[in-house]
């Protein structure tokens, strides 16, 4: 799930210090775990003991009977295990202390990224104000940029529109069945999704699979190429119809026919809907209703 929302390298880096961390803290608390299971064995053990030495002496010099004694012991023994619950009471306090207290910190952790540079909708143009790219809506629309200033800005352009849908260059397919990675809300019928996968033409990778939409893919797609995922991505992202639809590198995986192929297809399908996609493709920039670089 971290790779599908792009927190996978931010994750790393925390789990890489926080584990020493971890281990160092673990290492110091150690002896004192080992204290307290200690004195779960021990202290009742001390007790049972020192209650059956004073009761056998007694027993001896003649102060107390035999069945008293039987009664004596029997008393110890059950006084034995409210001793080890009171021990066990005090690790365990100390166990959710310790959980309570990670649990705080994870909760008032914020936003680790800087903040985007706002981009907003006014009237029928989408402005994003770092780079002074403005989109038309309704018209498909290229971006000619790469790498990291493309990835924001398609982030800036879909933090500003309520409902858009952001595809980005290295889609992650979770597992599931062709109809589920395609639909995961279940929206959608199977012509819907048949037209989704047709648009990115993906309904040949359908054809070859036995089971059809029923063919189960593996998590992140581990039993499909890497052409394979893109387009399977990109019906994902075209299902829904959003009215403002962002895709980042789109097409790097596939062969040039295909790569044609798709853009008509794309731009068909998306005519009179807000497109914007950024890549350096001058395929997909010939079938563009407006190209601008970044």
């Amino acid at each position: 799930m971290l790779r599908g929302i792009g927190g996978e390298r931010i994750a790393g880096r925390r789990y890489a210090a926080r584990s020493q961390q971890v281990r160092k803290a673990g290492i110091a608390v150690a002896g004192t775990h080992a204290l307290l299971d200690a004195a779960q064995v021990l202290f009742p053990g001390l007790f049972l003991v020192t209650v059956l030495w004073f009761g056998a002496r007694l027993a001896l010099a003649g102060t107390l009977a035999a069945g008293d004694l039987v009664a004596l012991y029997g008393c110890a023994a059950f006084l034995v295990q409210p001793i080890a619950a009171m021990a066990g009471a005090i690790s365990a306090l100390a166990a959710a202390r310790t959980a309570a207290t990670r649990i705080r910190s994870v909760l008032a952790v914020g936003d680790t990224q800087e903040p985007l540079a706002a981009a907003e909708v006014a009237g029928d143009r989408i402005t994003d104000h770092p780079s002074g790219v403005w989109i038309q809506r309704g018209d498909f629309t290229v971006v000619d940029t790469t790498g990291r200033h493309g990835s924001e800005l398609a982030r800036r352009l879909a933090r500003a529109h309520t409902g858009a849908v952001l595809a980005d260059a290295v889609p992650y397919l979770f597992a599931g069945t062709l109809r589920e990675v395609v639909d995961p809300v279940r929206r959608h019928g199977d012509a819907a999704i048949g037209r989704a996968l047709h648009t990115a033409a993906a309904d040949d990778a359908v054809k070859g699979f036995a089971s059809g939409l029923d063919t189960e893919i593996e998590e992140a797609g581990s039993n499909l190429s890497g052409g394979q995922r893109q387009r399977i991505a990109l019906a994902r992202a075209l299902l829904p119809k959003p009215e403002l639809l962002i895709l980042v590198d789109p097409l790097t995986a596939v062969d040039a026919v295909t790569e044609a192929s798709v853009a008509e297809r794309l731009y068909s399908e998306r005519r009179g809907l807000t497109t914007v996609v950024i890549s350096g493709s001058a395929t997909l920039a010939r079938v563009a209703d407006r190209r601008v670089s970044a």
